[in-house]
């Protein structure tokens, strides 16, 4: 409990006529004696938030920081599709025609005789020798060196 004390000086009783205080002390205290304080009562409601108040100045800008440093090149992206093929130009003009060569004659090569299914190697190797040298005659093969060393 708290303890405190009213009333005119310490003997409140001397300065109280029963009707009311007398004391005449410029001090405030008045007439009484001294009385305990009982214990505090449960806090009450708390009351409605009063209105904002009016927002302070703004503070200066600081100085801008220095840029850091440029982080990594980042993968390369996919290949994109291939685009359409393009249309096909126009066909150039043709050439002229060239001069016509000297005329070929043809001179039949002789025939040999066909081979029986059952013939053996060295009569087929006789055979196609001759058909060779049939056609080197007739001038349908050149006489290179590796048919000349099949003769």
């Amino acid at each position: 409990m708290n303890r405190f004390q009213s009333g005119c000086g310490v003997n409140g009783a001397a300065n109280h006529d029963g009707c009311g205080c007398k004391c005449f002390y410029p001090c405030g205290i008045g007439c009484g004696t001294v009385s305990y304080v009982g214990p505090t009562g449960p806090t009450g409601p708390m009351g409605p938030t009063g209105p904002q108040g009016i927002q302070g100045l703004q503070g200066v800008q600081g100085v801008q920081g220095l840029t850091g440093p440029a982080g990594p090149m980042g993968a390369t992206g996919p290949i994109g599709p291939t685009g359409a093929t393009g249309p096909i130009g126009p066909t150039g003009a043709t050439g002229p025609t060239g001069p016509t060569g000297p005329a070929f004659e043809l001179t039949p090569a002789a025939a040999v005789d066909n081979l029986c299914p059952g013939a053996d190697l060295p009569t087929v190797a006789t055979t196609l020798n001759t058909l060779l040298n049939n056609m080197r005659d007739a001038g349908l093969l050149d006489d290179s060196p590796v048919i000349n060393k099949m003769r």
